[in-house]
């Protein structure tokens, strides 16, 4: 459970623990940390495409608009997948209820406020997030680490 007393009023990431990149160029996380703006934001989500996915056996999650700011994709194939990285202000956690609990009610409340954005990365993106992704993930390491010698 976060503790968001002790989070203070600056906003932090949080990260999934079953995804991870390979980043291609600047550093994602450093892109993300450059692009938040919390005068507008109140959660920047880290994006990838589907095409450069390894283990999602699901649909895309999101399509970013002109300015930035996100809407469900309700599976539309241009949209992009929620990369698991994320940039959120604390304000979102005054009233969160105790528990384990799901960031979608999250996602829903600032779309509806106009205050999720979003940041396609650049590279490839893995999921291990069920046991038949794991044998795909390390072999687009393998991959991954031959390429770059």
């Amino acid at each position: 459970r976060l503790v968001v007393a002790d989070e203070g009023e600056q906003p932090f990431y949080i990260l999934n623990a079953d995804t991870f990149w390979i980043d291609d160029g600047p550093l994602n996380l450093q892109r993300l940390a450059l692009a938040w703006d919390a005068a507008k934001m109140d959660i920047l989500l880290m994006l990838a495409d589907l095409h450069q996915a390894t283990g999602h056996c699901g649909s895309t999650d999101f399509l970013v608009e002109p300015d930035g700011g996100l809407r469900r994709s309700k599976g539309d194939p241009a949209g992009l997948i929620y990369a698991g990285a994320a940039i959120v202000h604390p304000r979102l956690f005054k009233a969160a209820p105790a528990g384990p609990h799901s960031l979608n009610a999250y996602f829903d409340s600032t779309i509806a406020a106009g205050r999720l954005f979003g940041m396609p990365m650049h590279g490839h993106w893995i999921t291990v997030g069920t046991p038949d992704a794991i044998a795909l993930a390390e072999a687009a390491v393998a991959g991954a680490l031959t390429e770059s010698q």
